[in-house]
C-alpha cells in the first residue's frame, strides 16, 4: 500500500496537482491536511480518466481529510478536531493495521491563543 499526506496549506487551486501525484505514484490512502475545498471537487479530478477514489469522511476531523482506492478496507477508530485514527486491512499482511494521522497546530499562534505553553 501506498500512503501520501500532503498539507497544502489551504492551497484548494492545485486539484490538478494533487490528482496527478496521487494517481502517477498509484497511492492508495491520500490524506490531506488544510484542505479547505469540496472533497467532491478533488474527486472529479482524482477520478477524471477512471474511477479510483472514494472520499472517506471524518465527523469530527475538520483538518484532514482522506481519500481511498478501497473503501471497503478502511474503517474509522477514533475522529478529534486535530487528528484521526483509522484501521485499514493491509493486503500485504493480511491484518488490520491502525493509521494515526496528526495535524500539529500552527506555529504562527499568538501567545494569547496558546497560554498552556507559557507561564
Amino acid at each position: 500500500m501506498k500512503f501520501l499526506f500532503w498539507n497544502i496549506h489551504k492551497n484548494n487551486n492545485i486539484y490538478n496537482k494533487i490528482a496527478c501525484l496521487a494517481v502517477n505514484e498509484d497511492i492508495d490512502v491520500l490524506m490531506l491536511a488544510e484542505f479547505n475545498g469540496k472533497p467532491s471537487e478533488l474527486l472529479l479530478e482524482l477520478n477524471k480518466d477512471k474511477i479510483r477514489y472514494n472520499y472517506f469522511p471524518d465527523e469530527f476531523c475538520d483538518k484532514i481529510h482522506v481519500f481511498v482506492t478501497s473503501p471497503k478496507l478502511i474503517s474509522a477508530i477514533y475522529d478529534s478536531p486535530r487528528y484521526t485514527v483509522k484501521s485499514i486491512v493491509s493486503p500485504i499482511i493480511g491484518e488490520s493495521i491502525n493509521l494515526v494521522i496528526l495535524h500539529y497546530q500552527s506555529n504562527d499562534l499568538t501567545k494569547t491563543d496558546k497560554p498552556f505553553l507559557y507561564n
